[in-house]
């Protein structure tokens, strides 16, 4: 499982770097893979780029945990990055950029009500809060699921 530190977000729930052309990807090595976004480069002495190495240097100590909001910033980023699906919202196909921003949006907007992935995922990415019509995603080989059903694994697999 990848470590998400900050921003520089790498997506843990398909193993792409935010680039990926389907969420089956295979992941992209390390040496070639590049933040999703910006942020400075982390160096050797940074707690961050310490995380999960013991004090003898080795690597066998277990990944710090995510945060909350790492997990939510995962799980946009994975839906951001889907490209063989489309959005179903409201009877509305979005590409799955638009549905990022809906969703990230739909965060921003509901704060105070989302204090963990899970929220997350039953405030703001589960139904409308309009019309109260389940999100859906509609993948290219014909797969319907419920957004937050689909959402829901991921964020087990993430834990």
């Amino acid at each position: 499982m990848r470590i998400l530190l900050g921003m520089g977000l790498a997506c843990m729930l398909c193993g792409c770097s935010g680039r990926s052309e389907s969420p089956t990807s295979e992941p992209a090595s390390s040496s070639s893979m590049e933040p999703a976004r910006s942020e400075k480069p982390l160096d050797s002495t940074t707690p961050e780029s310490t995380a999960g190495v013991s004090p003898s240097g080795s690597s066998e100590v277990p990944a710090r945990k995510l945060t909350e909001t790492e997990k939510i910033e995962a799980l946009i980023l994975h839906i951001e990055t889907l490209s063989d699906a489309v959005f179903i919202r409201n009877s509305a196909e979005h590409d799955c950029a638009a549905a990022a921003k809906h969703m990230r949006d739909k965060w921003n907007w509901k704060k105070k009500e989302i204090h963990t992935a899970g929220d997350f995922i039953r405030v703001a990415a589960t139904k409308s809060s309009t019309s109260g019509e389940i999100y859906r995603i509609k993948f290219k080989d014909g797969r319907d699921v419920a957004c937050g059903e689909y959402l829901e694994a991921k964020l087990k697999a993430m834990e």
